[in-house]
């Protein structure tokens, strides 16, 4: 993805001859994409491994070559967002211009005295936070916080506030109406809430850090820096949290640590050294600001690492209801919109939707979108079994939904931990029974397409529903099927076990009889009018 895989070195100056001719060598590359591929290359000829690749993907965005342990440990940390260029990023890159513009406008006596230092640095600022957005690849979420960013650059030209509500309400309402299904996705549900939850938290922490400022000398100053450091981290961690427990499954309890330690390293050593050994590179000096850079990576590295070998720094959550998600929102709005005393009731609609994941109850069993992997809940442990192209996928994603490890279902006999589930009764291979809270469901859990899909008869006495992977020519006589068929017509299922009966949700009521929503077995065409015309 960005523009080309893993950044590699071409054998007997291949490169440089390749670089030469450009447009010939690869006319299927834009000039840009090149440019980036050679700066990418550039780097990771300096830094290698690790410590390189994350260095391109901060400077030219190409994140191909991070190794998965490494990419497992940032998350695991809470680091995960420093490998995803956005708002951060494009933030550490205009704070920097900015100030070097105005250093250096301001150093000259008479451009101080006549022109308008603050405004210009802020015009440059955005200028080359454009530049950086377009040359990691003009991602969407640094694209939105772009557009964030020239909110706030107009505000300081104008002479208005830079942060504040009413500009965070103005760039939410224009990326609203450029595509209102932005509100649904996880770039904008946590980059608006952190942001949100850090302009109430320092209308309120003004006095106290100002206190903590004191006389303005250096310890002051310092203990300041590393307060405010400490409190960003805590604010924007815990209101994106929930955000992060619905969408990823996951809590990362360490976060504030690791984020003390990574942010302050990359904003105040990492990209600055990284900008400059860009700049330099035309005039092949770019090793005096690339090594250094790499010893403020080695750093990041390191302790992304550390925290995340730390006991329980990756915490599974179930997953999150939706309901509970927007109860969550709805309270942080309410806590943070609110300048009364009255907004601290914001918090009781905070701490519902926050427990929300640990007080629903999970479906017994699942079949999957496919129709070909079924999962049965058992205790601390998730047992699937069936065949589907998508099975990996479909257990990562079962895995994540239960926050429980994912086993095989022992289909060739034997009973689980709970002792509410037995396969291969009466030497029937592949079939299951679960009994539980009084009710009983007959798993089929091998593919039988073969035509032999007899039951013995005595299995299917007593039964509530019968599920199986494969399409249900001969089932079980008078009693609810679920198969292929009618995964194919009404999507994923889930199963209830309850004393009062069985509920069986499928995904098709869920969703509900929408314009967006996919026909039964449309295979990905939605209800609207103009989706078969192409």
């Amino acid at each position: 993805a960005d523009g080309g895989g893993p950044v590699t070195a071409e054998p007997d100056g291949a490169g440089d001859e390749a670089a030469a001719r450009p447009g010939r060598s690869a006319p299927h590359r834009t000039s840009l994409e090149w440019l980036r591929e050679r700066i990418a290359a550039r780097i990771m000829a300096v830094l290698p491994g690790t410590d390189g690749a994350i260095g391109a993907t901060l400077l030219v965005g190409q994140s191909s070559a991070i190794p998965a342990s490494d990419r497992d440990a940032f998350a695991a940390s809470g680091l995960s967002h420093l490998l995803a260029v956005a708002g951060l990023h494009l933030g550490i890159v205009v704070g920097l211009v900015v100030a070097a513009t105005r250093y250096g406008l301001v150093s000259v006596e008479w451009v101080a005295l006549r022109w308008p230092c603050k405004e210009i640095a802020a015009l440059a600022g955005l200028l080359g936070g454009t530049v950086y957005v377009v040359m990691t690849g003009l991602h969407l979420p640094a694209l939105r916080s772009l557009a964030m960013a020239a909110l706030v650059v107009l505000a300081l030209v104008t002479g208005r506030r830079a942060a504040s509500m009413r500009g965070l309400a103005v760039a939410a309402a224009l990326l609203l109406l450029t595509g209102p299904s932005v509100l649904l996705d996880v770039p904008f549900q946590m980059s608006f809430a952190a942001v949100m939850a850090l302009i109430a938290g320092y209308e309120v922490l003004r006095r106290p850090l100002m206190r903590l400022h004191g006389d303005g000398g250096l310890a002051r100053r310092f203990m300041v820096h590393v307060a405010t450091l400490a409190l960003t981290s805590l604010l924007a961690g815990l209101a994106t949290l929930p955000v992060s427990m619905a969408h990823f499954g996951e809590i990362q309890p360490f976060f504030v640590v690791a984020n003390l330690v990574a942010v302050p390293l990359t904003a105040l050593w990492v990209m600055p050294a990284g900008l400059a050994g860009v700049m330099l590179i035309p005039f092949h000096l770019d090793m005096l600001a690339f090594v250094p850079m790499g010893w403020g990576i080695h750093a990041i590295v390191w302790s992304a690492r550390e925290v995340a070998s730390w006991p329980a720094a990756r915490i599974a959550v179930p997953m999150t209801p939706g309901v509970g998600l927007a109860t969550f929102l709805l309270g942080l709005c309410w806590l943070c919109l609110w300048s009364r005393r009255w907004r601290l009731l914001g918090i009781v609609p905070m701490l519902a939707g926050f427990i929300s994941p640990f007080v629903v109850s999970l479906p017994d069993l699942v079949v999957a979108p496919d129709g070909g992997v079924v999962a049965i809940r058992d205790g601390a442990a998730l047992l699937v079994a069936g065949r589907s192209r998508d099975a990996w996928f479909e257990r990562e994603g079962l895995a994540q939904a239960f926050a429980r490890p994912v086993s095989d279902l022992p289909v060739a006999g034997g009973e689980t931990a709970d002792g509410d589930l037995s396969c291969g009764e009466d030497g029937t291979a592949g079939v299951c029974v679960l009994a539980r809270a009084g009710r009983s469901v007959l798993v089929r859990a091998e593919d039988r397409s073969d035509g032999e899909d007899l039951l013995p008869e005595k299995l299917c006495l007593g039964m509530d529903l019968f599920v199986t992977v494969s399409p249900a020519r001969r089932s079980c006589t008078g009693v609810r099927t679920v198969d292929r068929f009618t995964v194919w017509r009404e999507g994923a299922q889930a199963v209830w076990l309850k004393a009062g009966g069985i509920r069986v949700v499928s995904d098709r009521a869920w969703s509900g009889e929408r314009l967006w929503v996919m026909r039964p077995g449309g295979h990905g065409v939605p209800n609207l009018p103009m989706a078969e015309a192409e």
